[in-house]
């Protein structure tokens, strides 16, 4: 899980967006209360431009965050 969240981010920092979320998809399958993939993810979306989507993966990363 760890080595797919941090293969996601950086395939998001070098700007392979679809493959950060294949990555960060399946680590929230693995564990889905890892709240940094969701983190990620939400990077992902908003380098996409999906901002509604990176929102929604912000605030599930907080919320794990404050749980």
């Amino acid at each position: 899980m760890l080595y797919l969240n941090f293969r996601g981010s950086l395939k998001c920092l070098t700007g392979d967006a679809d493959g950060a979320l294949q990555d960060l998809n399946a680590a929230i399958r693995i564990d889905a209360r890892f709240s940094r993939a969701y983190r990620a993810r939400g990077a992902a979306y908003l380098s996409l431009g999906e901002f509604e989507k990176a929102a929604l993966n912000f605030q599930q990363a907080d919320e794990l965050d404050s749980a």
